[in-house]
């Protein structure tokens, strides 16, 4: 929320997550209006390569090897789903190759998964699954009396 408090509210959450929906039509409907103009396969591969590359190693490990997921998983993850990751990429695809509506795939990921599932960067000391925290779950109780 600042600098001294480095946690959301349900509120605050939901208004983050607001904006990336709202960015995520904005670059569907960029897509949509440009259709005949993009690769679909080049397009299908960005998108799905950033769970490919980051998501489903880690899942894949906890589901069925340890709950208890390396660190280097959650990295790979983070820096799959980072901005800074896909802004670096965007800038070197359009040194070489020039300006693509492909670009806008990674875009869109990044976009749904913020704002319609609520997912950020993960941090290293919760679960790598989608499960409530314990801690921020006796948190919430305090804060929200």
């Amino acid at each position: 929320m600042d600098i001294n408090n480095k946690y959301e509210t349900v509120h605050t959450h939901n208004l983050v997550r607001l904006e990336h929906t709202a960015l995520l039509l904005v670059m569907v409907w960029l897509a949509y209006m440009n259709y005949q103009s993009i690769n679909w396969y080049l397009f299908t591969a960005l998108f799905l390569s950033i769970d490919i590359i980051g998501f489903y190693p880690g899942i894949i490990y906890y589901k069925f090897i340890s709950k208890n997921v390396p660190k280097l998983f959650y990295a790979i993850y983070n820096i799959s789903h980072s901005y800074l990751t896909w802004i670096v990429f965007s800038l070197f695809w359009l040194y070489f190759y020039g300006p693509d509506y492909v670009l806008l795939a990674p875009w869109i990921h990044l976009m749904a998964d913020r704002g319609l599932f609520g997912n950020t960067l993960k941090a290293y000391h919760i679960a790598f699954n989608i499960e409530k925290n314990k801690h921020f779950e006796s948190f919430e109780k305090i804060i929200y009396k």
